[in-house]
């Protein structure tokens, strides 16, 4: 996605919600009676269901408008060194955990996913294995390599190596026939 794309992204999600706030003033304006002065004496049930409709409205297009200002996601380890703090990026780790992957034998392609857990990291893997392969094997070897590489060159716990097996890569099958009945 190319930075033109992300800018018009953005403005038209801030576009969506400033309209969605707009479109719940004015409906909480209608179910409040905007000509007159708002009593409760006054208010029938769909005046209720409106008022309620359009506040959830607004509460939904507040939450949308400030998402990411509100949850700021962490794209690092931070880890107390003798001087100071010491900052791992999950990219970093991901390129670790690849790079150690893609060198073990059956392995054709290798992908790598991080999250953060209370006491490390725990990395998620998606495998593309070669043909007769023995996957079980495969993955354990995945397993115990990747945890000892990362552990040893980032200096993180990793509290579990999940394997994905996604795709068994395959020569092309040209001469396969039909079954025919």
């Amino acid at each position: 996605m190319s930075i033109l794309d992300r800018i018009l992204l953005v403005l038209l999600s801030i576009g969506s919600a400033l309209a969605a706030i707009a479109i719940g003033v004015y409906v909480l304006g209608y179910g409040m009676g905007a000509n007159g002065w708002f009593s409760l004496a006054t208010l029938y049930p769909a005046d209720i269901y409106i008022i309620v409709a359009a506040v959830l409205l607004l509460l939904l297009a507040i939450r949308f408008l400030f998402y990411k200002t509100l949850h700021t996601t962490q794209e690092y380890l931070e880890l107390s060194g003798q001087h100071g703090i010491i900052r791992i990026s999950y990219e970093t780790i991901e390129q670790l955990a690849n790079r150690t992957g893609k060198s073990i034998r059956g392995v054709q392609e290798f992908e790598t996913r991080v999250r953060q857990t209370g006491d490390g990291v725990a990395l998620f893997t998606r495998v593309k294995a070669l043909p007769d392969t023995e996957l079980q094997t495969l993955s354990e070897q995945i397993q115990l390599a990747v945890k000892e590489y990362v552990e040893r060159i980032a200096g993180v716990h990793v509290a579990n190596v999940g394997v994905n097996v996604v795709h068994i890569a395959g020569q092309g099958v040209k001469g396969a026939k039909a079954w025919v009945e």
